[in-house]
């Protein structure tokens, strides 16, 4: 009965499709294009979200290299295809290239969960 219910998890999380929702529906991977969302930091409004999209699976993983770049040094500012991240010693903010004046704030000793989300993501793309 172990070995069966190891399975049905194992066949659960193994997806063929490429659909893919995290960080509570705020990075999704859907028809290969992978797209996070987040609500500009800057003026708190609930209906002022801003886009940060990707339909190559090449840009996605720049993307999470830049930001692992970004967690592990301080005082950096790292310019990536379509957004810029700045990093200081205790946050990143993620900047979407067209809007500079609209970004999103997260602190380092808090990012894991959402580095892993977005490493499951990667595998969506094609």
């Amino acid at each position: 009965m172990k070995k069966l219910s190891l399975l049905f998890l194992l066949i659960t999380t193994i997806g063929y499709s490429q659909s893919y929702n995290g960080l509570a529906g705020y990075l999704t991977v859907d028809n290969n294009t992978w797209t996070l969302k987040f609500q500009n930091n800057e003026f708190y409004y609930i209906n002022d979200e801003v886009n940060l999209s990707f339909d190559n699976k090449q840009d996605v993983e720049q993307f999470y290299q830049d930001l692992l770049v970004a967690i592990d040094t301080k005082d950096n500012t790292i310019e990536g295809n379509g957004y810029t991240l700045v990093s200081s010693k205790k946050q990143v903010v993620v900047m979407k290239e067209s809007y500079r004046d609209k970004y999103m704030v997260f602190v380092k000793k808090y990012s894991k969960p959402g580095l892993a989300a977005i490493q499951e993501s990667i595998s969506y793309m094609n």
